[in-house]
């Protein structure tokens, strides 16, 4: 049976990586491998961290 969790993040940054200002308000992923949710995370921050310096 699939994990329901939500996971709650910085608006700012959601939009941010989304490069979609005052718009976003909710973004879900799907994590086929919860053993694999802390990398994923860890992913998803450094795309924000890129795009906060590069957009």
């Amino acid at each position: 049976m699939p994990d329901q969790t939500r996971v709650y993040m910085n608006l700012k940054m959601l939009q941010t990586i989304l490069n979609k200002p005052n718009e976003v308000n909710e973004i879900i992923f799907k994590v086929r491998d919860i053993d694999r949710a802390n990398e994923i995370a860890e992913s998803v921050f450094l795309v924000y961290l890129f795009l906060e310096e590069n957009v």
